[in-house]
């Protein structure tokens, strides 16, 4: 959704002309072709709208000039740019090179409302209480899980496909949905090698039940009751076990 009054054409203009402004120190129409991909004619027809909304100052086969109109809806748009790309580089670990690509294909359909809220959950997950969570680093270990067994040399469909089969299709709960108090009894494990031993020694096998003890106040560890003993685990390891719950027969 565009920001304002202007088409997501226009809006792409006025970051245009201000990258030329920045850079050469002025924006003329020929500059503004080469760097849009268009005719020149397109262009002036472009500045003629965009000087209508009284956003920039224009004259045939002269300097453009950006209004503090202009100015301010370039800084709201640098910032939805800037607060896309952020989320997609910091919180889902998306490389630099797609976060630039993908913040520009998603920022023009995103609203104020949404750019707002987006903003203030990068402010709480970064510098607010959801700081102490670190769920950029725990994203990173559930999706690395979803990645085991993917060899290196995957496709990205391969890995797509790995992702929407492990993560996104997954019916199953996780001793992670588990509240205090509650039952359940384990399915199975979704770990190799070494880890999958780890969580075998411990006792977490097919049909065995498992009682949900205490979760720490940052949510990690927990803490379960397991063949009468009591064992803690990281959220990375209790993600890995599917259960089943155990519904009393009281309720």
């Amino acid at each position: 959704m565009k920001i304002g009054t202007v088409s997501e054409s226009l809006e792409d203009y006025l970051l245009i002309i201000h990258q030329l402004r920045q850079s050469d120190g002025q924006a003329r129409v020929k500059e503004i072709a080469e760097k849009k991909g268009v005719k020149m004619s397109s262009v002036s027809a472009a500045l003629k709208r965009l000087s209508r909304e009284k956003l920039i100052n224009y004259t045939a086969r002269e300097v453009v000039d950006i209004t503090p109109a202009g100015e301010g809806l370039v800084r709201r748009l640098l910032t939805r740019h800037e607060q896309v790309s952020r989320f997609l580089k910091n919180i889902l670990g998306v490389s630099i090179k797609a976060a630039q690509q993908d913040a520009h294909g998603i920022e023009h359909h995103v609203s104020l409302e949404t750019t707002d809220r987006l903003a203030a959950f990068l402010c709480f997950i970064e510098k607010g209480p959801g700081a102490q969570y670190d769920i950029a680093k725990h994203f990173t270990r559930y999706y690395n899980q979803c990645l085991e067994g993917v060899p290196a040399s995957a496709s990205t469909a391969e890995i797509t496909e790995r992702v929407r089969q492990i993560c996104l299709d997954r019916e199953e709960e996780s001793l992670l949905d588990l509240q205090p108090g509650e039952r359940a009894v384990v399915k199975r494990i979704l770990a190799k090698s070494a880890i999958r031993q780890r969580l075998v020694d411990m006792g977490f096998l097919p049909n065995v039940v498992i009682t949900m003890e205490r979760v720490a106040p940052l949510g990690d560890p927990i803490e379960v009751k397991i063949k009468g003993f009591h064992v803690s685990l990281r959220n990375e390891e209790a993600a890995r076990i599917l259960i089943e719950r155990i519904v009393s027969s009281d309720k």
